[in-house]
């Protein structure tokens, strides 16, 4: 919803009239804070329940139940007008997209060779980025639009999401390591047979189910010895914190500054045309997810943090650069040099810390304590994004401290 906020359909219901904004119109902090951070509230409250449910219920359920909460929330935001059904239908989004990003995240782990998890689970990235990028096309075309339909009609096409998944689902097997994880052995050794095809070897099979039977039970075994006290004992509490700080580097590189309000950036900024340069930054993104699967067939996870890190920061430290020392005169050449950083930022993020921070987040911990640690990990990470999404339009609102590209 990002490109919602710089749409002067949108901007004509629930913004207000600012002859000296390039688009005629401003938004409100409160309201921009809550349409953004609501969807992060979401994704807190479906983390924090979705350990009891996923335990009962199986991964593919998982996906519907995101799409009962997704559909829910795109007719809310069609058709109200309300600041508080907005707001509800924004709480509703976080925790419908609460429940694909985990649901996701977890077939993949659990399906996937052991050899090839960690390029699969960066797939998440690419195919995110992918979905940003027909977003941020349909945005350019609507956005003309003088009517509420310039937003109507992108929040309308959301709609092939859960309609896509729901249907979808039907035809994968479920996780078999969570049909053995509930003692459904011989379902799970058909859905392992299913994923692996039937050019796969009978004694590979075995073994592989003799694995993930055996990791359960020392799973098992092992934390019905543990407690939290114990992510903060010796060696587990750099472990621990060490896993939270990988999952916090999403927020830290800045990346929610541009996810909830990159729009709405370029256009205060007087940048031209900013919904068709969000497209070519979407563009970017995408090739830069994709050199991030290639990357991890060649380097460790160390060094594409360092690299992505270090790009990300000196980019942003960059457009600040760039604004400030122009004064008061900003000229086009400036605006393309900004938009180039963004650019820049955004291909490094893709590459490194999007695909990378959530992997380092869930290899870091002990075996013993994996599960409690990366749960605390995912914790702190999406309340630190919650945080900067409410926080942020403090600085770059023109009504507020009105930094605009300083914020870099």
């Amino acid at each position: 919803m990002n490109g919602f906020q710089a749409m002067p359909g949108f901007l004509q219901v629930f913004g207000y009239p600012d002859p000296a904004l390039p688009a005629g119109y401003g938004i409100e902090v409160q309201f921009q804070q809550l349409i953004t951070s609501l969807l992060n509230v979401g994704l807190i409250i479906c983390s924090i329940c979705l350990g009891p449910i996923s335990h009962y219920v199986g991964r593919k359920v998982l996906f519907w139940f995101g799409a009962v909460f997704l559909t829910i929330g795109l007719f809310l935001q069609i058709f109200c007008t309300s600041y508080g059904l907005i707001y509800l239908a924004r709480l509703l989004l976080g925790i419908g997209n609460g429940f694909y990003v985990n649901a996701t995240i977890l077939y993949i782990a659990e399906a996937s060779p052991s050899h090839l998890r960690g390029i699969l689970v960066s797939t998440y990235q690419l195919n995110q980025n992918i979905g940003g990028l027909a977003g941020a096309i349909v945005n350019n075309y609507t956005a003309k639009i003088k009517s509420r339909l310039c937003y109507q009609i992108p929040s309308a096409t959301l709609f092939a999401v859960p309609l896509v998944l729901s249907i979808f689902v039907f035809f994968i097997p479920e996780s078999p390591r969570w049909l053995s994880y509930r003692n459904r052995h011989e379902e799970a050794e058909k859905a392992l047979r299913r994923l692996r095809g039937k050019n796969m070897s009978e004694d590979v099979i075995q073994q592989e189910i003799f694995e993930i039977r055996e990791t359960i039970r020392l799973e098992k075994e092992l934390t019905s010895h543990s407690s939290l006290r114990d992510l903060v004992r010796g060696s587990d509490l750099r472990r621990t914190l060490l896993s939270i700080g990988a999952a916090c580097a999403h927020q830290a590189s800045g990346i929610l500054f541009l996810v909830g309000y990159g729009t709405y950036f370029l256009q205060i900024s007087g940048i031209p045309q900013p919904f068709l340069y969000t497209v070519g930054i979407q563009a970017v993104s995408v090739g830069g997810a994709i050199l991030g699967v290639i990357a991890q067939r060649f380097f460790g996870r160390r060094p594409i943090l360092i690299s992505g890190t270090s790009i990300t920061t000196v980019s942003m430290f960059t457009v600040a650069i760039i604004w400030t020392a122009a004064g008061s005169t900003h000229t086009q050449a400036q605006g393309k040099a900004i938009v180039a950083m963004v650019n820049i930022f955004t291909a490094a993020y893709s590459y490194s810390i999007g695909p990378v921070g959530w992997l380092v987040a869930g290899e870091i911990p002990s075996n013993r304590l994996r599960s409690l640690t990366f749960g605390i990990a995912m914790a702190f990470g999406f309340f630190f994004a919650w945080l900067v999404s409410f926080t942020t339009p403090y600085f770059f609102n023109p009504n507020q401290l009105g930094w605009g590209p300083k914020i870099g």
